[in-house]
């Protein structure tokens, strides 16, 4: 092979490898599963802020080919370091609160146990993005409260009667 040939196809491997770096490519994704997933704008800011404190300094320069499974692992260890630090910080801060519930709500509660099971969410929002994870908001119930609404609470079309004052439906 010629020598200036293989120099040429050097330096466009080294170029390629400069623009294939994991914060690019980190970055691309970014912006992709923010439009993708409809992300918040606060959370594709919390997502973008922990790669730049715990994984770009680390690997971000790095060509994808040249990271290892260990460094990766490494990254995701200083997150959740952090992130353990933060719970037991706000668990020293905040002491538990515990409320009891009106009869009328055990009531409730009870009545719909076999349609929620002992996990998840009690009043699921019917957001297509997460159905088994997202509850609805307090307004959602809040505003359905005042109004005297049903609220529908999941897929299945199960309506849950708002309980006004003295166990009364409206």
């Amino acid at each position: 092979m010629d020598p200036r040939e293989a120099r040429r196809e050097d330096e466009e491997r080294d170029r390629v490898s400069r623009l294939n770096t994991f914060e690019l490519m980190a970055r691309a994704w970014h912006a992709q599963a923010h439009k993708d997933r409809q992300w918040s704008t606060s959370y594709a800011e919390k997502v973008m802020r922990l790669l730049e404190l715990h994984v770009f300094p680390w690997i971000g320069s790095l060509a994808m080919e040249e990271i290892k499974p260990t460094e990766l692992v490494r990254c995701l260890h200083r997150i959740r370091k952090m992130k353990m630090r933060e719970w037991m910080k706000r668990d020293i801060r905040t002491p538990t609160h515990l409320v009891p519930l009106p009869t009328q709500a055990v009531e409730i509660l009870r009545d719909i146990f076999p349609l929620t099971g002992p996990t998840g969410p009690i009043f699921r929002s019917m957001s297509k993005r997460s159905e088994t994870s997202r509850y609805m908001s307090d307004n959602t119930v809040n505003s359905a409260y005042q109004s005297g609404r049903q609220v529908s609470s999941a897929p299945q079309e199960v309506r849950i009667r708002v309980v006004r004052q003295h166990g009364q439906a409206p």
